[in-house]
């Protein structure tokens, strides 16, 4: 519901670097039920109107802040004519305040260089509303400026009459948007879930019918009474002195006073509800069966170490279950295309333990059976030993990589964990305490107390079971009696212990004839090293200390599914998923991930249209390890029928009913339609699955990883040079080398040369999707793809003002362009919106006339805006690892110098009017205009 994750439970792949005793604080706590102590390194108070602030010190990135305001209100609070309101008001905080009246607001902070949506944002839940302000410190004026705006958002908006009624189609706009099969389904399923409460009256963009009527005063009341200083925080971290930060917000928040005779603000309860509570709901657009239980709990205390170490057991648990759910994934014939759980906060002073999973069509009463089954018998005999050590090392390796990381953390994600302490009462002790207390904690916590935590969650009662099933012809769908009668003989099955496969086999074991470096070049302006190594392949190398042990890789090499012959083409495709399924060399996928417990590794194999190759991350003290694993998957790619035959069966129920979604369908005829329907872009089906061959697939898989000559490894981060040379030499050295100049091969796939319009007419809703497209031929300069992407941040400026604002007709669009080199070089400008059905026309010709205005002149103070944006952005990518890794891969890709990175900024002084207008003049060729649309077929 609103959180599923934990305070340490952000759980991507461990991490290596082991903090020493030595290094951690001595904690002194007296009892568990101490409270947590909060991290010295913020400063954490109160102003007599009771409105909280955080404010802390981080320089990362540089000359930047991050500024939150933070209400503790949401659609919960909204009166029964009040519902959507909350999310309305959010949208006003950029329709007039009292220093910034009508939309001058956006206009400003495009000018300081923010963009709007990215960077100029809000949010709305439930239980509280969130403004987002970034700061670029650099420019101390606008400093001042931002407290004004944070100011007038808590209690200075303005609530024009006029702008109100202007934001009343952006905000049906932005319903339409979210109008999925997902939104309809889970708002069907509500009142079961919440039942008998007012969370089941409330969603967030809220009643129609009352966003398109409601009286100004409604909302203005709303205004007056929820938001008040008593329920708001400003969260302030960022590269400022943080004495000169606390005094700018007593200053400008002090003023603000709360109302006479406020509200309460109380969440309504959640009531208990004896009887298991079973949802079934239909939508002609959902692709696959569906079902979710959700066990409602009781809330625990967070703020004392008890708490904390409460929230330590059950992510352990969470860790131990999600596991054993993803072994039945790879088995022949898995009962689930996917499922997983956890344990978190939920609404209502609640938390629930909820359990996901999703079968294909029929198989969906065996699906919740399974994973029902699976819950119950870890009821009855808990996890293993090993399952616990291995949680263990997972857990705390999540911990030491944020404390080695601790000098190098960005502000938004201290913002984030702020704001949980505010609105949620999460700790906030610093990583020091956190990793200090679990390494304790660990010492004395055992596996039968966390065992015991599934005598807590699997329960009949505070029970709801949904499921969520297509709607169509000749489809038998369970019924509650079904769902209910699974869930009773789950509880009541005779089972036996799970047990744990492990293996003590090394991942490694390969006796490697080492290669050497033959030739070593340094790029000093850039930071770059590059090596060639004996066997033909090139390493460039950047080291980087911008996140503290923080590796990443990229591996290409030109030909990918060009290669494929037509007959071989399917296999080809999914043998990148094959391969990666299989596991490497002798170990199956679940015993290679058991084997890597504690190591921090991501690799991945890909095969495209014109490239091979691998991508990856890993750090410091897992880097052999990495490296192990990717020779491994060049040569020992591990060939298994029973996990080639487990990736068929998940994929046959995603493609099965992909016909019956309306922007799978879409998606899929925009393909067909850009290449010019030839049978490499047309979609993958069940019947086209049918003709992978698992030989075919590996011949195919094997032969482009067979030459190591071809490839190119690019490696970004904080390593040891002199290491990295060794590693490469024994691991990437040894791969075999073939000495060919293999390369990608020209199918003559092409864009279309003309107009096209295509309606596709299916689903339901008062809403249409409308994708917009001019491709052409390019010509490849490092000038002409800057100056194509500049003015398309200038076409999304223009789109936002004219067609959002002026014509309230859209929400959000997509704008961009997709540009190719190779194999010819073209390019193509998309632009995307959902409107309703009978203005698509009148949208469109807008939009085109945006785009033919700007062939005859380009506003200034747009080129200063998309300029400003840019100047302000760039320091930031420059301290960035992906940022680099993703240029250097495109540049060497495409055969340019790798200065162009340092060239960006000359390009950007560059910046003007002419060449843009000449850009648009040259690219913006509206006779050549693609048009797909999808109309519903029934309106709601």
């Amino acid at each position: 519901m609103k959180k599923i994750s934990l305070l340490i439970a952000i759980m991507v792949i461990v991490f290596a670097f082991r903090a020493t005793a030595e290094d951690l604080p001595k904690l002194n706590i007296k009892s568990l039920d101490d409270k947590v102590q909060v991290d010295k390194n913020i400063r954490v108070g109160k102003l007599d109107n009771g409105l909280s602030y955080y404010i802390r010190k981080n320089s990362k990135p540089e000359n930047f802040a991050k500024f939150r305001l933070v209400v503790k209100t949401g659609a919960i609070q909204e009166d029964d004519d009040q519902t959507g309101l909350a999310h309305f008001i959010e949208h006003m905080a950029f329709n007039g305040t009292k220093n910034f009246p009508k939309n001058e607001l956006v206009d400003f902070l495009q000018k300081a260089g923010m963009r709007f949506g990215p960077e100029i944002n809000a949010s709305t839940s439930m239980e509280q509303t969130l403004y987002e302000l970034p700061v670029f410190l650099k420019d101390q004026a606008f400093l001042e400026s931002a407290f004004q705006i944070l100011q007038d958002w808590a209690g200075n908006m303005t609530l024009a009459n006029d702008m109100i009624d202007g934001e009343r189609g952006v905000i049906m706009s932005e319903w339409r948007q979210r109008f999925s099969s997902q939104r309809r389904l889970y708002d069907a399923h509500s009142p079961i879930i919440f039942k008998d409460s007012k969370y089941a009256k409330r969603n967030i963009i809220g009643d129609t019918a009352i966003l398109q009527n409601f009286k100004y005063d409604v909302i203005k009341r709303y205004y007056k009474d929820w938001y008040r200083p008593d329920l708001m925080a400003i969260v302030a971290v960022g590269d400022f002195d943080v004495d000169k930060i606390e005094s700018m917000i007593k200053k400008s928040f002090s003023v603000l006073k709360n109302p006479a005779n406020e509200r309460p603000n109380v969440l309504p309860e959640m009531p208990y509800q004896k009887d298991l509570l079973i949802s079934i709901a239909k939508d002609k657009e959902m692709p696959m069966e569906q079902a979710a239980v959700y066990f409602k709990l009781p809330k625990f205390e967070t703020e004392t170490y008890n708490g904390y170490k409460e929230s330590i057991k059950r992510s352990l648990y969470d860790i131990m279950f999600s596991n054993r759910l993803t072994e039945f994934q790879t088995k022949p014939n898995p009962p689930f295309v996917y499922a997983g759980g956890g344990e978190g906060s939920f609404y209502g002073e609640k938390r629930s333990y909820n359990l996901q999973c999703a079968a294909k069509e029929g198989g969906l009463k065996n699906a919740l059976d399974v994973m029902l089954t699976e819950a119950v018998r870890v009821k009855h005999f808990g996890f293993t030993k090993t399952e616990f050590d291995r949680a263990k090392v997972d857990l705390l390796s999540n911990l030491e990589k944020a404390y080695n990381e601790r000098h190098t953390r960005l502000s938004d994600s201290y913002v984030e964990e702020y704001t949980n302490n505010f609105t949620d009462g999460d700790p906030i002790p610093g990583i020091e305490t956190e990793l200090a207390f679990v390494k304790q904690l660990f010492t004395e916590m055992t596996l039968q107390e966390v065992s015991d935590l599934a005598k807590l969650y699997i329960k009949p009662e505070n029970c709801v079971i949904t499921a969520s099933l297509p709607d169509k012809a000749g489809y038998t769908a369970p019924t509650e009696s079904d769902l209910k009668t699974i869930f009773v003989s789950s509880l009541s099955k005779k089972l036996e212990p799970y047990v744990d496969n492990t293996t003590d086999k090394p991942l490694f074991s390969k006796s490697l004839k080492k290669g050497s470096i033959v030739s070593e070049t340094k790029n000093d302006k850039l930071g770059i090293t590059e090596l060639k190594l004996s066997n033909g392949a090139k390493v460039i190398l950047k080291k980087t200390d911008f996140k503290d042990g923080e590796i990443l890789f990229d591996a290409f090499s030109p030909g990918g599914l060009s290669l494929a012959s037509d007959q071989d083409y399917i296999s080809a495709t999914v043998a990148s998923n094959i391969v990666t399924e299989a596991g490497v060399d002798e170990f199956d996928q679940n015993t290679l991930t058991k084997l890597l417990t504690g190591k921090q590794i991501q690799l991945w194999p890909s095969i495209d249209d014109l490239y091979e190759g691998f991508r990856g991350k890993t750090v410091k003290g897992d880097l052999e390890t990495f490296m192990q694993l990717l020779h491994l998957n060049f040569l020992y790619p591990r060939k298994d029928k029973e996990s080639f035959n487990s990736v068929m069966d998940r994929l046959k129920p995603i493609l099965a009913n992909r016909s019956a979604v309306g922007k799978d369908v879409m998606a899929d005829t925009i393909n067909a339609i850009l290449g010019q329907y030839n049978m490499r872009s047309m979609p993958l089906t069940v019947d086209k699955l049918s003709q992978v061959d698992i030989d075919k697939a590996y011949k195919f898989y094997n032969e482009r990883f067979s030459d190591a000559s071809g490839f190119t490894f690019v490696v970004v981060g904080d390593f040891d040079l002199n290491e990295m040379k060794g590693l490469l030499e024994k691991y990437i050295g040894s791969l075999p080398s073939k000495g060919g100049k293999e390369n990608w091969k020209d199918l003559g796939i092409r864009y279309p040369n003309k107009a096209i319009n295509k309606t596709i007419t299916m689903g339901t809703g008062d809403r249409s999707v409308v994708r917009l497209m001019i491709p052409g031929k390019f010509d490849w300069t490092m000038q002409n793809r800057y100056n194509l992407n500049a003015l398309l941040e200038m076409v999304d400026i223009k789109i936002t003002e004219i067609v959002r604002e002026e014509k309230s007709g859209i929400y959000s669009p997509d704008v961009y362009v997709s540009i190719d080199k190779y194999p010819s070089s073209e390019y193509c400008v998309i632009i995307e919106f959902v409107t309703k059905p009978n203005r698509v026309d009148e949208l469109t010709n807008v939009i085109v006339k945006i785009m033919e205005d700007m062939k005859k002149t380009i506003d200034p103070d747009d080129v200063e805006k998309v300029r400003k944006s840019q100047q302000q952005q760039r320091p930031i990518n420059l301290k960035n690892n992906n940022y680099w890794m993703n240029m250097m891969s495109s540049l060497q890709k495409n055969n340019e110098d790798m200065e162009y990175i340092l060239n960006y900024d000359k390009l950007t002084d560059k910046l003007n009017a002419e060449d843009m207008l000449n850009t648009a003049k040259k690219y913006l060729n509206t006779k050549n205009l693609i048009k797909v649309v999808l109309n519903p077929a029934t309106s709601k």
